[in-house]
């Protein structure tokens, strides 16, 4: 979130603790989960390796996160860009997710069938 974002969040809810920072190199706080979808999407590999020992580091339990279940191939891109990402192929490699939502806009794009939000325990993360 922006600063701004988080601002004007600050302001309607006084009691919640929001925070800018930055995922792939600030402290984070002990967590059960970590919520991160549609962001992963915009980083490098370097980046998102970054990220993902940051979360082990700092005691997150599990990682839910976009991925693109039915893509074989994934590219790296730059800061900013998009492309989708399947994080059970390489570079990642992951396990198979614990649980696996597929978000259904294959009903309105035919072009993201596979689009699902994946939950993985951190634990289970090969982290090169």
């Amino acid at each position: 979130m922006s600063p701004s974002v988080v601002g004007d969040i600050k302001r309607r809810f006084p009691d919640k603790d929001l925070r800018v920072g930055d995922i792939c190199d600030d402290k984070l706080p002990p967590a059960d989960l970590a919520l991160c979808r549609d962001v992963l999407v915009h980083l490098p590999f370097e980046k998102i390796w970054d990220f993902l020992r940051n979360l082990k580091k700092n005691s997150v339990k599990y990682l839910a996160t976009t991925s693109f279940t039915g893509r074989p191939v994934n590219s790296d891109c730059s800061v900013g860009d998009w492309r989708t990402l399947n994080f059970e192929v390489a570079p990642f490699n992951f396990p198979i997710p614990e649980i696996t939502l597929n978000e259904r806009l294959g009903e309105y794009d035919p072009n993201y069938y596979d689009k699902s939000t994946c939950v993985w325990a951190v634990d289970s993360l090969l982290l090169t």
